[in-house]
């Protein structure tokens, strides 16, 4: 999944699905963003909000908003 904050300055990063509703990404790619985007292999934009972060291992935990990141919108993008 491709990971995309909308903030003071643009970010992109990558992320990947731990469940139907669940990415893990980078804490610094989305610390203190307001909206977060997440497009999908099949060509979905879905939104996202931050679970929680981990400062000592830069993780970041967000939810799907409507929880849809099936096995087909999980494959490796290219």
């Amino acid at each position: 999944l491709h990971v995309a904050v909308e903030a003071p300055e643009a970010r992109l990063g990558s992320g990947f699905a731990v469940g139907v509703d669940r990415v893990v990404t980078a804490r610094h790619l989305v610390l203190d963003a307001p909206a977060v985007a997440l497009l999908a292999a099949d060509g979905r934009r879905l939104t996202a909000m931050v679970l929680g972060t981990d400062v000592r291992t830069d993780l970041a935990l967000l939810a799907v908003e409507g929880g849809d990141l099936t096995w087909s919108s999980r494959s490796v993008l290219s």
